[in-house]
């Protein structure tokens, strides 16, 4: 039997819950899914290689060996629990996260309304940072181990776990990891980056097998984008920062006293004024013909007004009319090195936003149905306004 050791930092708080939704509590099932998806996304260019470029047969051939790997449905007797087994230890009782009742707005804005209420504060708990976990895995002799350590790398280097990850909240930075081939010999040690120059190159490494074109879902491919937005020696500080920045890019803004819109205590940029106005014509009955450009940062995306119009903007399946989510495709991380010293770290995987049959509805009193039709240069750009980044993908 192999094993592989991998011991984290959670070095952003952490939501993330358990059998009690409100509670916190880290769980093995909850690291489990967080490998698939890294896994997912890290193997999909391997595996249309194998294919020949051919989507369907390589969507076929990445599902089994998922599948083979960390098991499959209940009642799929192919695979049954798959060939990896996961334990999780702690060093130590986990601390919840002290509820603050004010947080900076970058913040806040990162966390969104469904966990931080500007009159209530933090609506949940979390697991506080600087704070460590190991993962054991235990592999089947003829799993090949290579793309389980990649996999564990990625997810620490570019990851994290827990509700708002994506958002840089719950971000995890990988600290050792150690391979076994079997129980009784000692344990090699894999290299893991502890410098901003190390990390570049581990992460391009990790990088270097990469579909040519757009991925049918959330996975790494040449149309792949990673910055080293910005540095610091506070993780908080850091994610705060970058709040702030796509909150400024992003807002249309409040009016003041003045009736000046203002995004805090600063002049709003209204870089998405025709976003603005589009949702007040519909709200208004008036005839559109597009959706916001905002969409590309995730659905759903809705819309408060001052006057006490609503309006929620999402994907629905035209054929069965259900919604459902759309995840952003830019994840936000914040690495930490041992040194203290922080990068915060911008991953936009492209992919194709929706399904075929699926539109992007504006509801209201009523509804409509809108044609999908996304730039990703709406996302460029704001990476583009971080003026120390370097693009390493």
């Amino acid at each position: 039997m192999q094993t592989i050791e991998a011991r984290f930092e959670i070095v952003t708080p952490m939501f993330i819950g358990g059998g009690n939704p409100d509670e916190v509590e880290l769980r093995p099932p909850s690291i489990k899914g967080a490998l698939r998806f890294w896994w997912r996304a890290l193997h999909w260019g391997q595996c249309l290689g194998i294919q020949n470029n051919n989507i369907s047969d390589a969507l076929t051939l990445l599902h089994e060996r998922e599948a083979a790997l960390f098991g499959a449905a209940a009642n799929d007797d192919k695979y049954g629990q798959g060939k990896l087994q996961i334990r999780l230890t702690l060093e130590e009782n986990l601390r919840e996260y002290p509820r603050p009742t004010n947080l900076p707005s970058g913040q806040a804005y990162l966390l969104g309304q469904g966990l931080y209420h500007f009159d209530n504060g933090l609506l949940k708990k979390a697991l506080d940072a600087n704070q460590h976990f190991t993962i054991h895995l235990k592999l089947a002799n003829d799993v090949k181990p290579e793309p389980v350590l990649n996999t564990l790398l990625i997810w620490g280097l570019l990851g994290g776990l827990g509700s708002r990850s994506r958002k840089g909240w719950g971000s995890v930075a990988i600290r050792s990891l150690i391979y076994k081939k079997s129980l009784g010999e000692d344990g090699r040690a894999i290299e893991v980056p502890d410098t901003t120059n190390t990390y570049k190159t581990k992460v391009q490494e990790l990088l270097m097998d990469l579909a040519p074109c757009l991925p049918p879902f959330t996975a790494f491919s040449k149309k792949t984008r990673i910055d080293l937005s910005k540095i610091g020696n506070n993780a908080l500080t850091l994610l705060g920062g970058i709040g702030q920045e796509m909150q400024m890019y992003r807002s249309y803004g409040r009016r003041d006293r003045q009736g000046n819109h203002v995004v805090g205590n600063q002049p709003a940029e209204q870089n998405f004024g025709n976003d603005h106005d589009l949702i007040l014509d519909f709200f208004g009955h008036r005839s559109i013909t597009t959706h916001p450009e905002r969409v590309i940062f995730g659905l759903p995306h809705n819309y408060f007004f001052s006057n006490g119009a609503k309006v929620d903007v999402h994907a629905v399946d035209a054929t069965t009319g259900s919604e459902h989510r759309r995840s952003s495709p830019l994840f936000i991380h914040i690495h930490k090195f041992t040194s203290g010293d922080c990068i915060a770290v911008q991953s936009l995987l492209k992919a194709n936003f929706l399904p075929a049959t699926d539109k992007i509805q504006l509801k209201a009193k009523t509804a409509l149905n809108l044609a999908c039709s996304v730039d990703w240069n709406v996302i460029n750009q704001y990476l583009d306004r971080f003026n120390t980044k370097e693009t390493i993908i």
